[in-house]
């Protein structure tokens, strides 16, 4: 019987496969890595992959922004 390998955590991720998994467009992702905001890496012509590392950190501060709370939304005043 074969033994299961431990998954892998890649370290890259193509600009496709990262804006699917942030649920965003491929130019947004593109935005983000111009702002400085993802880490871009060239690995073909031009940038074309995302540092996992850079993408956790991104969503870690978001979830991290007071002003991203519901509560700070000001709803029940609507």
């Amino acid at each position: 019987m074969p033994v299961a390998m431990p998954k892998r955590r890649r370290l890259l991720l193509r600009i496709s496969e990262a804006a699917a998994d942030l649920d965003l467009s491929a130019r947004h992702v593109r935005d983000l890595i111009r702002r400085g905001d993802l880490e871009g890496y060239r690995l073909d012509r031009g940038v074309s992959h995302v540092s996992a590392a850079s993408i956790r950190a991104w969503l870690k501060a978001r979830r991290a922004d007071p002003t991203r709370r519901p509560e700070a939304l000001n709803l029940a005043e609507a």
